[in-house]
């Protein structure tokens, strides 16, 4: 079984910013994290890679809700701040 990382429990709640595998940027609250380490996002919107990416611009944004990520897809995840 693979071991949640310790730094995650803390961000439980928080609004995160992740990065896939293909290029898509995702943001959202943090909702849960399961064993295998995939992620639970909510209130969560989807910019692609092929979208002009502006942290001050929300046009290019598209509203998803409630995604569940799975951890290989990941290739990082930051706090975001605001």
């Amino acid at each position: 079984m693979a071991e949640v990382p310790p730094e995650m429990h803390n961000l439980l709640g928080a609004r995160l910013r992740v990065t896939l595998a293909d290029g898509r940027v995702l943001t959202g609250h943090l909702h849960c994290l399961d064993w295998k380490q995939n992620i639970l996002l909510r209130d969560s919107f989807v910019k692609s890679s092929f979208d002009e990416i502006d942290e001050n611009s929300d046009s290019s944004e598209k509203f998803l809700g409630l995604i569940a990520i799975e951890a290989k897809d990941v290739v990082k995840y930051e706090r975001k701040q605001g």
